[in-house]
């Protein structure tokens, strides 16, 4: 009897460690595209917008909020934003860009390691030749291995605040 009933406790264990939840992949933001966090799928630059909007709304759970930039000097772009961090740009129907905040989620990474919350002076220390231009208009601007960021505050312990690939608008 007290071997059925520890048979019984043993294949109860077991059974809920093969239910276990898969070890998650990690989002991925680069100069290429993205892949969203908890996917495997990574979506390259030049899908179509239809595709994009549709794999980001079942990642997301909700439709995005869609706006349309206009006053652009390089044409005009759709951008869809789920509120969480990570905006996608469009144009004319294909997916061309994204931007990124510091409330998008942990667990996204590039090549470059240039992601939210690593001290600027990590990021100089592993890639010879980073350097922050004092040319933006607010902040420092950078650009590494085709991700372009913005550091608002002083000093190399600051973070990145924005980051973005691909084509954006850029005003009139």
């Amino acid at each position: 009897m007290k071997h059925a009933l520890l048979a019984l406790a043993l294949s109860s264990i077991l059974a809920g460690a093969a239910v276990a939840a898969p070890p998650q992949a990690g989002g991925v933001i680069d100069r290429n595209g993205v892949r969203l966090l908890n996917t495997d799928r990574s979506v390259a630059f030049g899908a179509t917008q239809a595709d994009v909007v549709a794999h980001a709304t079942r990642v997301f759970g909700g439709a995005p909020i869609l706006t349309r930039e206009t006053d652009c000097r390089n044409g005009a772009f759709d951008v869809a934003d789920w509120g969480k961090g990570l905006k996608l740009i469009f144009q004319d129907g294909k997916f061309v860009g994204w931007s990124a905040d510091r409330t998008l989620a942990a667990g996204y990474t590039n090549r470059a390691g240039t992601v939210f919350g690593r001290p600027v002076s990590a990021i100089a220390a592993e890639n010879a030749g980073f350097m922050l231009s004092d040319a933006a208009p607010r902040g420092r601007a950078f650009v590494l291995d085709g991700v372009n960021g913005l550091v608002l505050a002083p000093g190399q312990s600051a973070t990145i605040d924005v980051l973005w690939a691909g084509a954006s608008c850029r005003k009139r």
